[in-house]
């Protein structure tokens, strides 16, 4: 039965224009997909039969450099403010053969279920069955798994990101050959392996991905503290899940999906810290020693530069990274004090990034304990904190730029806050013997 879906109107005009053009063209992969699915769609990407299509959309922008573009065409194409992909048609995977027909397209992609097009009219095209793979909800590779992995080997990576969604059984021949391919990924820049690996933290199944990760040593190439997470035993009394594996996966998931990634690192310097405490006695890990993690926040929080050299992600990144890190802990001791001075001196630690401790500090307890809320209502005199001692003064005073001046001035911000006190000269009295 001939299957129909709306087309965006907006493609629609482009598909248009180019028939206009004498070129036939087709929407294929996740719009066609997810239209079937009847869920939200992400973008619209448009191939056409080959032609030069700077000539036909001259105010479109050429995507990618030479080495790109001396392989197969695209464009990028501003439609009311929404912009699509047009390309010509590939004939094999490595983008090194230009297509003759929609068919040869389809043949190239990566699992069935993507390779699903639609014409101008919105009528459906199937050349791999991929329907039928979409009824039963199986990721399936387009033709020999092998062959489309070689292709470009981040496809493996994007194989488990999607198995994400939480909707899909990954095809048997298809899942064992990704899994014995998958140290290959590491060949890839990791800037590729990263933008996949944040995708799939925001699916709704971030734990496959994880799993997907450890089953495959990925996750000690990318992530080496965490190689042997599974065998990191926690104290069972506070951790019911006891190995640091099912917490980190667990936390992750129960995390709001803006914060999975700091979720997903809260816990990093555990494994460097641990030290043998005692057996555990019941349950699944009967035997098994668990362990404590002195001061983990802070080795964890040193560890994050390097890591993040290496993963090449924004200092922004890491500093929110450092941060929850480091305060992770302090929130239920904080919370526990139940003193206001405690509070505001956390809050303003935290200081933008209250929010986005809250969620991994509500991720990490899940439901094992009470959470004190109102340890992340914000003070006003946090909110409208205005620092009484500056760098000028301490410099005033015989400091000189760099750290320790630094330093000095976050101690006095400190005291400040959790005092209550505004006045400069009293502030740096209280620090001033002891510096």
């Amino acid at each position: 039965m001939e299957k129909i879906i709306d087309i965006h109107s907006d493609a629609k005009y482009i598909m248009d224009l180019l028939s206009i053009c004498g070129v036939k063209s087709y929407i294929v992969g996740g719009y066609v997909r997810d239209k079937l699915l009847n869920r939200a769609w992400n973008d619209i990407d448009i191939f056409c039969e080959p032609c030069d299509l700077k000539e036909i959309f001259p105010d479109g922008n050429i995507i990618g450099g030479e080495a790109r573009q001396g392989k197969m065409q695209t464009i990028a194409v501003n439609i009311n403010g929404n912009v699509f992909e047009v390309s010509v048609f590939r004939g094999n995977g490595d983008r090194t053969i230009i297509g003759t027909s929609i068919e040869d397209h389809c043949l190239t992609c990566d699992f069935t279920v993507n390779a699903l097009c639609v014409d101008k009219n919105g009528i459906v095209y199937d050349f791999v069955d991929g329907i039928k793979d979409l009824e039963d909800r199986v990721l399936r590779a387009v033709g020999n798994p092998l062959y489309r992995f070689k292709e470009d080997w981040i496809r493996i990576v994007r194989l488990h990101r999607q198995n994400c969604d939480g909707i899909w059984t990954i095809e048997e021949r298809t899942y064992d050959l990704s899994k014995e391919a998958a140290v290959m990924i590491i060949n890839e820049p990791v800037e590729r392996f990263m933008a996949e690996f944040f995708k799939a933290l925001k699916k709704p199944r971030p734990d496959l991905f994880l799993e997907f990760m450890w089953n495959t040593d990925l996750m000690g190439y990318y992530f080496p503290q965490y190689k042997h997470a599974a065998t990191v035993y926690q104290n069972p009394i506070y951790h019911p899940e006891v190995t640091l594996k099912k917490h980190i996966t667990q936390t992750v998931t129960a995390c709001h999906r803006d914060a999975r990634f700091y979720a997903f690192l809260h816990d990093y310097g555990k494994p460097s810290t641990a030290v043998d405490v005692d057996l555990i006695t019941s349950g699944d890990y009967r035997g098994k020693t668990y362990s404590s993690f002195h001061k983990h926040e802070i080795v964890g929080s040193d560890l994050m530069p390097d890591l993040f050299e290496e993963l090449k992600l924004s200092n922004e990144m890491l500093k929110k990274a450092q941060l929850v890190c480091e305060l992770h802990t302090q929130a239920y001791s904080v919370a526990e004090s139940n003193r206001e001075a405690t509070v505001r001196k956390f809050q303003h630690r935290a200081g933008e990034y209250l929010d986005l401790l809250e969620k991994v500090c509500r991720a990490d307890t899940n439901g094992r304990k009470e959470f004190k809320t109102y340890v992340f209502v914000p003070l006003p005199e946090v909110v409208d904190f205005k620092p009484a001692v500056s760098g000028g003064y301490l410099i005033e005073r015989g400091y000189q730029p760099g750290k320790k001046l630094g330093d000095i001035k976050r101690k006095c911000e400190e005291l400040q806050i959790e005092h209550g006190i505004n006045d400069p000269d009293e502030i740096y009295s209280m620090i001033a013997e002891a510096v």
